[in-house]
């Protein structure tokens, strides 16, 4: 009799510690499921863009034309974030129990604005509040994609992080070094962005690439 009762009180901490630890577990919906299928997708393509980025020609360009191919092949790139943005609302939160911060839809368009307006001015040195408050705006969310707090498809990461190291770029742009690696890096992640996703073909790029490649 001992014995029978020993093995139903195993049986029910076996099955409390069963449904404790599966309550911990996040939940994966269908959206989370194609969201993991498409990174497999998008890591499995990755070598698709090696043979356009192992010649990094671009860093032989003198800064101005660096940061105008950067800007340019951000745009071409955007609607990459276009569609994503259209079929669902950016959210994210730091822990399971801190509040959920929401990524404008807008983000990056306002960005390249404010950016492609101040290059033409030749980026004053006085009244960076619009530049900082844009780089701001993608810090919370950087973050949040390193640490995995916010989960997205590869393409959608290369565009998002483009944006941000161009915008880091303008703010280190007194240091040579710090201020062209960020926009090699920018024109890298672009270019991965458009080849991986398929928006334009590789034909396509090496014609987008090549009037600036004719400066040098």
């Amino acid at each position: 009799m001992n014995t029978v009762v020993i093995s139903i009180l195993i049986m029910v901490v076996i099955v409390l510690a069963w449904q404790q630890l599966r309550s911990r577990w996040p939940l994966v919906n269908e959206d989370t499921l194609n969201t993991i299928v498409a990174e497999k997708n998008a890591d499995n393509g990755k070598d698709k863009s090696i043979n356009l980025l192992q010649d990094e020609w671009w860093k032989a360009l003198d800064d101005v034309d660096q940061l105008h191919l950067a800007l340019s092949l951000a745009r071409k790139a955007l609607p990459v974030w276009e569609r994503f943005t259209q079929t669902q609302e950016i959210v994210y939160r730091n822990s399971s129990t801190g509040p959920f911060n929401k990524i404008e839809s807008q983000l990056l368009y306002v960005a390249i604005e404010e950016m492609q307006l101040r290059s033409q001015l030749q980026y004053p040195t006085s009244d960076q509040k619009k530049i900082n408050q844009c780089y701001y705006n993608f810090v919370g969310p950087v973050l949040a994609l390193q640490d995995g707090a916010w989960t997205a498809p590869y393409p959608v990461k290369k565009i998002f992080l483009s944006v941000y190291n161009i915008l880091k770029s303008i703010l280190e742009k007194n240091s040579v070094p710090g201020f062209q690696n960020y926009l090699a890096a920018a024109i890298n992640q672009s270019i991965d962005c458009m080849e991986v996703s398929k928006l334009y073909s590789r034909n396509e790029i090496t014609i987008f690439l090549a009037a600036y490649k004719s400066r040098l």
